[in-house]
């Protein structure tokens, strides 16, 4: 199973209808971003409210993402030595879908959870919210007052 995979889905019985993932994780390639978070969004069951916060966050950062992406001439961090999370727009989708649920619901799932659902390690997920989280500058709240936040395009959805 790749990092970047989700796991397939499991058998609720054997009896009952076959419910096989069309999400393949033989081969070395990631998969494809939408079939990704596709996937996340059906295993996670996310609502809509997260949803929408989550896409807040990913417009708020995404001139954030696009300076790392011009700036950087590699994809590893001087600092840590590992990849660029946010350079990752997997790993960025589900940062902002795990920060977004930890904000938003009293109990959300725990990164062991995201970790289950996404075939990453619960460290990966926790330092792909931590990345999430100081590109926001660990403010996640929503609002018309916020400054940053397309309020204005979500509202003509």
């Amino acid at each position: 199973m790749t990092p970047n995979s989700l796991p397939p889905s499991p058998q609720p019985n054997a009896a009952g209808p076959s419910r096989t993932s069309s999400f393949v994780t033989t081969s070395s390639k990631p998969p494809c971003v939408r079939l990704f978070v596709h996937e996340l969004l059906r295993r996670s069951r996310t609502s809509c409210s997260t949803l929408e916060v989550a896409l807040c966050y990913l417009a708020a950062i995404h001139k954030t993402v696009l300076s790392l992406r011009e700036g950087s001439p590699s994809t590893i961090d001087a600092v840590s030595g590992l990849p660029i999370v946010l350079l990752d727009p997997r790993r960025t989708v589900l940062a902002a879908i795990v920060l977004a649920a930890k904000f938003l619901q009293d109990r959300a799932y725990s990164n062991r959870a995201w970790a289950k659902l996404t075939g990453l390690d619960a460290v990966e997920v926790t330092r792909c919210e931590r990345a999430l989280g100081d590109a926001l500058g660990w403010r996640p709240w929503v609002g018309r007052e916020s400054a940053g936040f397309p309020t204005k395009e979500l509202e003509r959805m």
